[in-house]
């Protein structure tokens, strides 16, 4: 899912655990801040996670 430079802003809304398959997520360059959601950790075949340039902070779960 390549959501790259999309013009997003705020805090990252997707409940991960409606995608437990996904395989490579992308949300770098868009201007999104706060904690990545913990149902990031139901993606059990998440293999590329890019979230370069934005305002992420904390542990990716």
């Amino acid at each position: 899912l390549d959501l790259t430079n999309d013009s997003f802003h705020g805090h990252l809304p997707i409940d991960f655990s409606l995608l437990p398959q996904l395989e490579n997520f992308s949300i770098g360059k868009n201007n999104l801040e706060g904690l990545i959601p913990q149902t990031l950790s139901h993606c059990q075949g998440l293999q590329i996670l890019s979230t370069q340039d934005n305002q992420f902070y904390g542990s990716i779960p």
